[in-house]
């Protein structure tokens, strides 16, 4: 290993370690609570009963959630009891994960930039991007990015032949399982074999190499060939087995199917929530880590073009995706949709590389259709884009366009439009200065990506902390809450919430397997039952019924209650045992186990 070598390892641990260590930091802070529901709140159940009674359950009831990567990955927090303890044992696993994406990067970037400087910048540019603080959540992003970075390298070195021999092989078992491990995170992870094929197609009908000087290895690709297509087939082949399997278990992947009646109704608003997330992609990525590779593509090196027509069919076809699976279903009819930035966040720092590698190679001539085509990108991104909705978790490199925001969350059309005028004046700058003075470009690039993921970083992480933490008075009596539900582990409790959730209690009584969540939809539930428990259960646990085996306990002895959200009509059939003011809760104990005393939703009027 030579001396730079040497020097170049030391910075790549340099970086990983400090990471690690900021990230852990910031992530360990207490009270650490969920707050993106459901999500958070599955990941986080779904691990307390890995750990503890070794299978998936959501709140205490069977399920069949899925996407246990990450639930997995954090299970072990669970062997300690301490919510404080666990919550910096979750800290550290979420950071020294997410900082391990650093080495892919690294490795990636080996393989396509020449200068040291850039490798830096890309390393830094990964542990200094908002997505970082995915590190202070129960997000399932902790272990997707990290992951799917590390399948994009292996992809691009199974693209380019980096590998012969067995040695080919063994790497394509090993894409397969790290394609299997990020599907155990999110099911999104099949966009990839599509990409693949996609990819084949389109680089045989453009007939790259022949525009290349048909180069003589290259002239009749056939079989060196013939693995790559089976690498696409083996991830379609294993995609089509786990689409039907969770759609005949009822499970969250049903929206994986085709439903032609709403494609038909919905058509036109899919096809407006595919452009919207390239668009809304383009700007969170800052235009010229994705444009410039693809419009001046020609000046690259073969294996830089190879992974960006790659990379670009992966933006598509998770566009195409995400408007289908949740656009149509649950953001329709809005013109201000959820961006969902976080499901190709992963990309950004490949498409900065492919950048950097686009700066290493001699300038491309002037060319008006260049400049046309920029344009054209850039004038459909200032007509489409109104603004954007959802909650911040979902969108961390998006943070400098709220700025133009109402509340952080509506958008009035103009503003948004400003917002993406600005850009495209910025970028009409970059591209003069890409063609005339091309240090200077390099040097106010480098400035202003670093500033807007600054920018990013420290508005996410005050977004994430402030989102995920509640005070500390409210704090002492959910611990008091939680203290009672231990001592008294032998008999059922009930917690009746609000519905807008209660992230303290959902996240300190995670683990305690006698509390039932408790749903009374809006009085029906007692219009139905009388409240009697013991002929028929709760209204929350009737979805799971249909799980064999699974029995619901027939008896509650405490209730704790919702002070704000609820309606006591039978106030003698409980006594009250203790009130908890910050909270906004009481508890109860039942007179008749068998009976849930009778209240409603809001104000009796």
């Amino acid at each position: 290993m030579t001396l730079i070598h040497k020097k170049e390892n030391r910075f790549v641990w340099a970086v990983f370690w400090i990471s690690v260590i900021v990230r852990t930091v910031l992530g360990c802070y207490y009270p650490r609570t969920v707050n993106c529901y459901p999500d958070e709140a599955l990941y986080l159940s779904a691990a307390a009963s890995l750990w503890n009674q070794h299978k998936v359950l959501a709140f205490n009831l069977p399920t069949d959630f899925g996407k246990i990567g990450y639930s997995l990955l954090i299970a072990p927090a669970f062997a300690f009891s301490n919510l404080r303890v666990r919550t910096l044992v979750i800290g550290f696993i979420s950071a020294l994960v997410m900082s391990l994406g650093l080495f892919p990067v690294n490795a990636l970037a080996k393989k396509l930039l020449k200068e040291e400087r850039f490798r830096r910048w890309s390393l830094l540019f990964y542990a200094l991007s908002a997505t970082m603080t995915y590190s202070m959540t129960y997000a399932s992003e902790v272990l997707f990015i990290p992951v799917m970075v590390l399948l994009i390298y292996l992809i691009y070195q199974l693209l380019t032949d980096a590998w012969h021999g067995k040695k080919k092989i063994l790497m394509l078992v090993v894409t397969v399982l790290v394609w299997l491990l990020a599907y155990l995170v999110k099911e999104l992870v099949l966009v990839i074999p599509v990409a693949l094929v996609l990819y084949f197609v389109t680089d045989r009908l453009l007939g790259w190499r022949q525009r290349k000087g048909m180069e003589k290895d290259d002239v009749a690709p056939g079989k060196k060939q013939t693995w790559k297509f089976l690498l696409a087939l083996l991830l379609m082949a294993v995609a089509c087995i786990g689409i039907y399997l969770f759609s005949n278990a009822g499970t969250q992947y049903y929206q994986l199917g085709f439903d032609l009646t709403l494609l038909q109704e919905r058509f036109w608003y899919l096809l407006y929530g595919t452009l919207f997330f390239i668009v809304s992609t383009l700007i969170a990525f800052l235009f010229l880590p994705v444009l410039y590779p693809v419009i001046f593509g020609r000046t690259m090196e073969k294996n830089a073009r190879k992974l960006c027509l790659f990379l670009v069919y992966v933006i598509v076809v998770t566009a195409a995706v995400v408007s289908y699976t949740i656009y149509i279903y649950e953001d329709y009819p809005s013109l201000t949709p959820r961006a969902h930035i976080r499901y190709v966040e992963y990309l950004f720092v490949p498409f900065l590389i492919l950048l950097f590698h686009l700066l290493e190679q001699k300038r491309p001539v002037f060319a008006f259709r260049h400049v046309l085509a920029l344009a054209a990108a850039l004038g459909l991104c200032l007509v489409s884009f109104v603004g954007f909705n959802g909650q911040t978790i979902d969108h961390t490199m998006l943070f400098f366009v709220q700025v133009f925001s109402q509340d952080g969350h509506t958008f009035l059309p103009y503003k948004a439009r400003l917002c993406v005028l600005l850009l495209i004046v910025i970028v009409a700058i970059f591209t003069y200065l890409f063609y005339n003075k091309s240090k200077f470009f390099i040097t106010l690039l480098l400035s202003g990506i670093l500033i807007v993921s600054l920018g990013n970083n420290i508005l996410s992480t005050y977004v994430q902390y402030k989102t995920h933490t509640h005070t500390q008075a409210e704090t002492t009596e959910a611990e008091q809450v939680c203290d009672f539900v231990r001592e008294h582990a032998d008999v059922g409790i009930g917690v009746i919430e609000p519905v807008t959730h209660e992230e303290l209690l959902d996240t300190f009584l995670i683990d305690c397997d006698n509390v039932r969540n408790i749903g009374i939809a809006g009085g029906w539930y007692f219009a139905l039952t009388q409240g009697n428990i013991q002929k028929y259960g709760l209204w929350s646990e009737g979805e799971v019924a249909k799980y064999a085996g699974y029995e619901a306990p027939q008896t509650l002895d405490y209730i704790l209650v919702s002070n704000n959200a609820y309606t006591i009509e039978e106030t003698d059939a409980m006594t009250q045992v203790a009130e908890y003011p910050n909270l906004g809760y009481t508890l109860y104990k039942l007179k008749d186990p068998t009976h849930l005393p009778v209240m409603y939703g809001g104000t009796v009027e």
